[in-house]
């Protein structure tokens, strides 16, 4: 019995999370929002933007969330992007900070969408960046 159930779970459960597969190019419609010790920034909400995700080669979807990752004045190899998952580190030298600081990076992704979450410690404050997005057609 607990054998039967052990596979009924698996089968179930296989279906959920990152796929895995490949980000696909194309027109990406973005949410970016950001909070101050979990709370919405004040002033803003949540910003949509259009773009265009373009990659090529033999890891698209690397280049992709890179590119997104890019704007962020923080070196961001320490990224890694593999089997629908994001995880890592940027590597920030902060312009008032004594050292540079390590922002963690997490997310998820399949061929259509994806979600990812920045977290950098500012004078006492965390402030965290969620970044989702989801494919909406060709460019």
């Amino acid at each position: 019995m607990k054998k039967r159930l052990a596979v009924a779970l698996t089968i179930l459960l296989s279906g959920c999370g990152p796929s895995g597969a490949p980000m696909q190019p194309g027109q990406w419609e973005i949410v970016t929002s950001g909070q101050i010790n979990g709370r919405q920034m004040p002033g803003q909400g949540p910003q949509t933007t259009t773009r265009c995700l373009r990659a090529q080669g033999p890891d698209p979807s690397r280049m992709m969330i890179l590119s997104l990752l890019e704007n962020q004045s923080c070196d961001i190899e320490g990224i890694t992007v593999a089997n629908g998952r994001i995880g890592g580190a940027l590597q920030c030298s902060e312009f008032y900070s004594i050292s540079a600081s390590q922002p963690p990076v997490t997310g998820r992704y399949s061929a259509t969408e994806f979600e990812l979450t920045t977290s950098r410690p500012a004078l006492g404050l965390t402030i965290t960046a969620n970044i989702t997005g989801r494919r909406t057609g060709s460019c």
